[in-house]
């Protein structure tokens, strides 16, 4: 997610963010990580955000792009925005929304990561419960969860295959390969 100074406005503080963007825009297939947070720490910059966020969008909406979406306590918007922009390929990072909009993010055909901090709380794990399987990717999240003292590294997912296992009934194999379903589809929209 973008960070803004206060009083700077949006135009003023972010274009040559924007120029960046457009400019790396071509050179890549994964975007991320993009969104909104209207948490208390992000909502004095709603505004400034959704002006954002429209912009990523109205630039990415007719390109083959995967989108990693920060949705926090913006989780509807993140999604009504998505539909808008008829944007494909997308991700709900570490969702913590409502469980009423899981089955209208999965029916738009969108994906949920699910990293080791989720799978470790309560309201993670009754999130993880609710995500079809079909819409289930892992992530670690790393460095911002940490495996001790030190960062988790990409590919450091067991517990959550782990627990993934144990919720499907499943093998750790069927997990992993249920998830490598998920990842090859997701990607083969970018062809």
């Amino acid at each position: 997610m973008a960070s803004f100074q206060k009083g700077v406005s949006e135009p003023q503080k972010n274009d040559g963010r924007f120029s960046k963007f457009e400019l790396y825009l071509s050179k890549t297939s994964y975007i991320g990580e993009i969104g909104l947070d209207f948490s208390k720490e992000g909502i004095e910059t709603k505004e400034i955000q959704l002006i954002s966020f429209n912009r990523i969008l109205n630039l990415v909406f007719d390109k083959k792009k995967v989108l990693s979406l920060h949705s926090r306590m913006a989780e509807k918007e993140v999604l009504e925005l998505l539909l808008k922009y008829k944007i494909q390929n997308a991700i709900f990072h570490w969702y913590s929304g409502g469980h009423n909009l899981i089955n209208n993010i999965s029916d738009a055909g969108y994906y949920f990561s699910i990293n080791p901090a989720l799978v470790k709380s309560a309201s993670g794990q009754k999130i993880i419960y609710k995500i079809p399987k079909e819409n289930v990717l892992t992530e670690t999240d790393g460095p911002f969860i940490n495996k001790g003292n030190d960062p988790l590294l990409p590919g450091e997912v067991e517990e959550v295959f782990e627990y993934l296992s144990k919720i499907w009934n499943f093998t750790i194999y069927e997990v992993q390969n249920v998830i490598n379903m998920n990842f090859r589809r997701l990607i083969s929209n970018l062809k």
